[in-house]
């Protein structure tokens, strides 16, 4: 985190892009108030009394829930799609460690060459606004923009999925396998791994990541996670207590 907070104040700093930097961060911002405030809850539960009922929303409200998991991966996937932009003037030998991240689904220089010229997408009423939109790829006269489209996409969507991570269906099967739950041994298996799929998607996602290679070897990725981790497990601990 320290190494990406440094190269975020310096890229705003030195780098000449500040003014192209703090557009894209409002535009972020403003789209993750919105997100916020088209999820808000309306209309509360319609049994119990007028007080059991706000403190029942109050508490929904708080915990954030998957309101709170979407926002965030919203928010992450624009980023992406914003330092994509940014990116745009480089070439792909240039590109430090983003060009490993790009190796990792398929996309070679030829690939990046390609999309990098294209128009940057601008959202409506955002005048100085601009993001990279796989979209675009598709609405293009590209000759491969399907498979473009297709690695693109994946790289922000994955990403966006290591930046706030989501419990998937590979790490239930591996928490519950094919049992049924209206069976005991499938009430079992349901009622032990029910909190158990967020861990085993850390586990395999990370680790994926770990073994992916790049400009750090496997343990001592590993080793940096756990510590991180495990240091803001402590403070959460503490806070709560």
């Amino acid at each position: 985190a320290v190494p990406a907070l440094d190269a975020l104040v310096k890229g705003m700093v030195a780098s000449g892009q500040a003014d192209v930097m703090a557009r894209q961060f409002g535009f972020i911002s403003d789209e993750v108030i919105s997100a916020n405030f088209i999820a808000e809850r309306y209309g509360m539960a319609g049994y119990g009394p007028q007080v059991s009922r706000q403190m029942t929303d109050a508490v929904l409200r708080m915990t954030g829930l998957n309101r709170w998991t979407n926002t965030m991966r919203f928010a992450a996937r624009l980023q992406i799609s914003a330092h994509l932009d940014r990116l745009r003037t480089t070439k792909f030998d240039d590109l430090g460690t983003m060009k490993l991240v790009m190796q990792r689904y398929g996309i070679s220089a030829r690939d990046w060459e390609a999309v990098r010229t294209m128009p940057a997408w601008t959202p409506p009423g955002q005048a100085g606004v601009t993001l990279f939109r796989p979209l675009d790829i598709m609405n293009s006269k590209l000759i491969d923009r399907d498979r473009l489209y297709q690695k693109f996409f994946g790289l922000i969507d994955q990403e966006s999925k290591y930046m706030v991570p989501t419990a998937t269906h590979e790490a239930s099967v591996i928490g519950r396998g094919t049992t049924r739950p209206d069976t005991i041994a499938g009430a079992v298996l349901h009622s032990f791994s029910m909190y158990k799929n967020y861990p085993l998607t850390i586990m395999m996602n990370y680790g994926r990541l770990a073994m992916s290679g790049g400009s750090m070897s496997p343990l001592a990725f590993i080793a940096s996670m756990t510590i991180g981790m495990t240091m803001v497990g402590a403070a959460g601990l503490q806070m709560r207590e």
